[in-house]
């Protein structure tokens, strides 16, 4: 059953990275040959989208000081910097947001 839920999952889902990397269940799994339960590589998978988002907004911090320092007078690339610091916190609330509504629905079954 668990193979069957990860090949779901790498089928129709991926989990958001940077600059046009992408990190899959399947890439994740082969990183992690001694873990290959699927609460190991879900945990991973949040691990480093969070730490991805964190490295967004971090960038689109010191966009800004450099812009407000006069360092770079580059509005473009501050807005840039702006967007996708705003997208990966939206996906990130998203994802966290259908994780809570899972756990919920798991909780209210009856076994």
């Amino acid at each position: 059953m668990t193979n069957g839920v990860i090949n779901s999952v790498q089928n129709n889902s991926s989990i958001f990275g940077t600059e046009n990397r992408v990190a899959k269940v399947s890439d994740i799994i082969e990183n992690n040959e001694e873990e290959k339960d699927f609460a190991a590589v879900l945990q991973n998978a949040i691990k480093n989208s969070l730490n991805d988002t964190q490295n967004l907004i971090d960038g689109a911090e010191r966009a800004e000081i450099e812009f407000a320092l006069g360092q770079s007078d580059n509005t473009h690339d501050l807005m840039i910097a702006q967007n996708k610091a705003s997208l990966a916190v939206s996906y990130t609330v998203a994802v966290r947001d259908r994780f809570i509504e899972a756990y919920k629905e798991i909780m209210n079954m009856q076994v």
